[in-house]
């Protein structure tokens, strides 16, 4: 729970640009999570008989500071809320089962009616994560969308309503129609990953094998999908698997979206190959993924170290060469862990020393001030 939290209080800060955001928790019964919250950045405040104060200390004394302030009561009526003029020019988060899903998921908060209505259907960690890939795709614009994007989780499709159809044909035995279908559907107006794990699905239902299968291969080749591989591999005659696997293995190297490769090979695991992907494709890796880079650094660390130390040093100068202040905890954090991994590069003569890399910064982003502040003043955090 902490964490569809942090994701929700995130979302506010980061996606809608908000600097003071306000925590109500009426049932009092979401102190722990609020103790557990960890955002960087964000200054934590209880809201308890000092509004005077706080509201001198954010308007005043930090007027570019962000903060949450939570409070463990019922949100007070307008003429008792001593903050009311503050929190109208500020965001209000909803810690309710159903407010959470909402802000977890992206999806517009004039729209939670639609997912209130329908808690039973959120109560399901597989189907979010569905709902969540298709939000993140195309935004809700209606409650009605939002309706139609879980009609079509339940029917394994992608939200248009000619894909939901499609897969209701073939879970309805009518494969052949809905094979038709399919080839008929103008690609601009639908997903293609999605018509084509439609495809698949009818070709299986059809027992065309072989064609099944030349399916599942080439979707892996286009999107990189991991099931897709262990399908197809499972799937080829008896002692063919591991010769067809490192082939596999070998075309993600080569993928045109570095990134997802790697993203790819930690999950697999192929820590060797997402290695050599590092060092040979640094250069073609997307800084701003932070949520596959980190990751990958982490994994990669007790492997190789110097691979690690790349991409925390990516994802660093990915912050600064777009000078995003409102990021920099992010890269003080990854250039602390950079700086964790110092002495096991040491003899690594492939890539610069932790002081060479640092001296380097400075000579480019010497002038963020805001940054370097941080590295001073803050002890390491992993």
């Amino acid at each position: 729970m902490t964490d569809r939290i942090t994701a929700g209080l995130m979302r506010l800060y980061e996606d809608q640009g908000h600097r003071i955001v306000f925590w109500y928790d009426a049932a009092r019964d979401l102190r722990t999570a609020f103790d557990a919250v960890d955002l960087p950045g964000v200054t934590k405040v209880e809201i308890a008989n000092n509004e005077f104060g706080l509201k001198y200390r954010m308007l005043r004394q930090e007027p570019r500071a962000r903060f949450l302030l939570y409070k463990e009561a019922p949100e007070p009526p307008m003429p008792e809320n001593w903050l009311l003029d503050v929190q109208l020019a500020s965001a209000v988060f909803r810690a309710d089962q159903a407010a959470i899903w909402v802000a977890d998921l992206g999806i517009p908060a004039k729209y939670e009616a639609a997912v209130r209505d329908h808690a039973e259907f959120y109560r399901s960690g597989k189907r979010l994560e569905a709902l969540r890939a298709i939000e993140r795709e195309r935004p809700s614009q209606s409650a009605n969308d939002v309706r139609r994007k879980m009609l079509a989780v339940c029917a394994g499709a992608d939200g248009d309503l000619d894909t939901v159809i499609e897969a209701l044909l073939i879970v309805h035995g009518r494969a052949e129609e809905a094979l038709e279908w399919i080839d008929a559907s103008p690609g601009q107006t639908h997903s293609e990953r999605e018509l084509a794990g439609l495809r698949l699905a009818a070709l299986e239902n059809l027992g065309r094998k072989d064609d099944a299968q030349a399916e599942r291969r080439r979707i892996f080749e286009r999107w990189l999908d991991a099931d897709m591989l262990r399908v197809w591999l499972k799937a080829l005659p008896d002692f063919e698997d591991f010769g067809a696997e490192q082939a596999a293995l070998d075309l993600v190297l080569q993928h045109e979206d570095a990134t997802l490769a790697l993203h790819f090979l930690i999950n697999w695991p192929d820590m060797k190959r997402a290695d050599r992907l590092v060092r040979a494709g640094y250069d073609r890796l997307d800084p701003r993924a932070y949520e596959i880079l980190r990751p990958s650094a982490q994994a990669l660390e007790n492997h190789d170290p110097a691979a690690a130390s790349l991409l925390y040093r990516l994802l660093v100068a990915g912050v600064l060469d777009r000078a995003i202040s409102k990021y920099y905890p992010y890269a003080a954090r990854d250039f602390h862990a950079a700086a964790g991994l110092a002495d096991a590069i040491a003899t690594d003569a492939s890539l610069l020393s932790h002081a060479e890399w640092i001296e380097e910064l400075r000579r480019f982003h010497g002038r963020k001030v805001g940054f370097w502040s941080l590295i001073d003043e803050n002890k390491p955090r992993r």
